[in-house]
């Protein structure tokens, strides 16, 4: 509770006693301090500090405490085993409160649904980790986010060595505070079927372009998916815009808006290439000794950052869940459990990538297409307008 404050006009005018005795005082004071030996210096730790750590370990507390009473979080990402794995973990560490998970095939059904939702003034969701195209792009313009940065309370998730390329690094949206990207690789989305083709036959983003692979090739839907609009992009910039014609029509490759229809048709060997294939849904079909022979391939005109963010829905039903979520989430244990298993490279310098070959190196960072940062937005809709163009 705060106490209150007088305002110095409420204290009264001292009388000319009261002054003449202060101004004694200090007086006295200081004819005692020149003649007293020097002092030895206080080796307590500074009381600010102190008085910092127990505020934000009051606060989390607090958050905890809060959380548990709500009982619930609402949570949302793509779909996988992983995620489940993950939000097992969450639950674990804070019994009590149970996730409320939803696993989507894509998010591009989800975005309108949240539009009528909210118009109808239904608010069902707490917090996410929609892919950045879709947050900025659609979600966030909306007005559908709380922003994160003013409820990070831990100071082990706002340190800068504890996250490649730096805490700031992270933001991916214009004003540093609604999208925090987690998780970083040295991004690429072709995959292929080794049976079918060796990632030599794929050196360079031309070769996609072989008359050996037309028809071959499997991919997300063009303009409406972020597995293959994405991988347009440093394409795109590499090549021009024709290249988007020979790629994406002269090749005659087969859409698909299933995620899981395009990684059972690679399986089977009916295509060669694809986009629209993710660690976390493969890990479904390797469970069953099946996949084995899908792997990514580095085309390195195909090459840009991936970043994954967390993002936090306002009017949330159970908005302190949602806060004591992000703050785990950021933590090194949190980036453990959930990168982990989610078969992604956390930003966190203090967990161990999953796949070091996709970690960036210190500086490195800005070497490729950055796709996932507002500021690259406008780049992004004319690319994927420019496929919507060529494909319908």
């Amino acid at each position: 509770m705060k106490q209150s404050r007088r305002d110095a006009s409420d204290r009264g005018t001292p009388s000319r006693r009261q002054w003449l005795v202060a101004a004694g005082q200090v007086g006295a004071g200081a004819l005692l301090a020149s003649c007293a030996p020097a002092a030895v210096p206080a080796t307590a730790p500074p009381a600010p500090a102190a008085s910092a750590n127990a505020a934000w370990e009051q606060e989390w507390e607090d958050t905890v405490a809060a959380a548990k009473k709500e009982g619930k979080l609402a949570l949302v990402t793509l779909s996988g085993a992983g995620y489940r794995k993950g939000v097992e973990v969450f639950e674990k560490t804070f019994p009590g409160i149970t996730v409320e998970h939803t696993g989507l095939a894509s998010f591009s059904a989800f975005v309108p649904k949240v539009a009528e939702e909210r118009k109808a003034g239904i608010y069902n969701w707490d917090a996410t980790d929609a892919p950045a195209l879709t947050g900025l792009g659609s979600l966030k313009p909306a007005g559908t986010f709380d922003p994160v940065r003013p409820l990070l309370i831990r100071p082990d998730v706002k340190e800068d060595k504890n996250w490649r390329g730096g805490f700031e690094y992270g933001w991916l949206d214009k004003e540093k505070q609604f999208a925090y990207g987690f998780a970083i690789r040295d991004g690429h989305l072709f995959w292929i079927n080794t049976d079918q083709v060796s990632a030599a036959e794929l050196k360079s983003g031309r070769d996609l372009l072989n008359p050996k692979w037309k028809g071959k090739i499997i991919m997300a839907e063009a303009y409406t998916s972020g597995f293959t609009y994405t991988a347009a992009v440093p394409l795109r910039k590499h090549y021009g815009d024709a290249f988007l014609k020979q790629l994406f029509v002269d090749q005659e490759p087969i859409y698909s808006q299933d995620p899981r229809r395009i990684m059972e048709e690679m399986v089977r060997g009916k295509f060669a290439i694809a986009t629209g294939v993710n660690y976390a849904g493969l890990q479904e079909f390797t469970a069953q000794g099946l996949g084995k022979t899908i792997e990514l391939v580095k085309i390195p005109e195909a090459r840009f950052v991936s970043e994954s963010p967390v993002w936090l829905f306002n009017k949330a039903p159970h908005p302190n869940a949602a806060k004591l979520f992000v703050n785990w989430l950021l933590t090194k244990d949190g980036q453990t459990a959930w990168t982990e298993n989610i078969q992604q490279n956390s930003r966190r310098t203090d967990v161990t990538p999953f796949d070091p070959s996709a970690i960036l190196g210190s500086g490195q960072e800005n070497s490729a297409v950055r796709v996932h940062i507002e500021e690259t937005q406008p780049y992004v809709q004319e690319t994927r307008d420019l496929l919507k163009k060529l494909l319908t």
